[in-house]
């Protein structure tokens, strides 16, 4: 009975852990052959940063770390002094979506907890992970590799200007859609403020009425 009872335990850890293994796996591959994701983990790597995930539907949580080994994904965090930059907290579901389809609705149901000056990176660096994207960034590339009209060296900083204006880009656009999230807010505030002016000016009316006929 116990023997059972102590399978049934690190069956649940065992898969945990393998999934982490193919998750690593597939991450460092891309980071080493994908450019744009490699652009976008830069400061990541360079800042020694942690991310914790805390992800539900199934519940689980892992940490990602970024130096100059890699990246290492860890169902526990490896060093005692270490500790997380910043928190995301998100439905498996909504990941898995997003990494498959690239939408932002799936993006902005995550919530993001600490180290504010990171958000804006890590969705920059999840966007460059997702279907969408790599296949964007490898069409790219092979059509570059078939391109022969100009020597390489020649073709070699135009491809990395266009590189660099193309991840400018995608960051205006993320920005241009948090600035609009963030005036669809500011709306909601004013329409509820403007509610309660009126309440307590109809209150306010409603009494002086009450004492003028009193």
């Amino acid at each position: 009975m116990n023997d059972n009872t102590q399978q049934s335990t690190h069956q649940p850890h065992l898969l945990h852990s393998i999934i982490l293994i193919i998750l690593e796996t597939i991450v460092t591959f891309l980071l080493k052959h994908d450019r744009a994701s490699r652009i976008h983990a830069k400061s990541f790597v360079q800042n020694n940063v942690t991310i914790a995930f805390k992800t539900f539907l199934p519940a689980s949580d892992f940490y990602v770390t970024f130096d100059n080994k890699g990246i290492l994904f860890d169902p526990d965090l490896t060093e005692s002094n270490q500790v997380e930059t910043f928190t995301v907290s998100a439905s498996s579901i909504d990941l898995v979506r997003f990494l498959l389809t690239g939408n932002d609705r799936h993006l902005r149901r995550m919530r993001l907890f600490g180290g504010e000056e990171w958000h804006d990176q890590f969705r920059l660096f999840m966007h460059s992970l997702t279907l969408p994207m790599l296949f964007a960034d490898w069409k790219s590339w092979l059509s570059k590799q078939q391109s022969n009209n100009l020597p390489q060296r020649s073709l070699e900083p135009l491809l990395n200007k266009l590189e660099l204006q193309r991840i400018e880009i995608s960051q205006l656009e993320l920005e241009v859609k948090e600035q609009h999230n963030d005036l669809k807010s500011l709306e909601r505030k004013l329409k509820n403020t403007h509610r309660m002016y009126l309440a307590i000016f109809t209150l306010i009316a409603i009494v002086t009425c009450a004492f003028i006929f009193l």
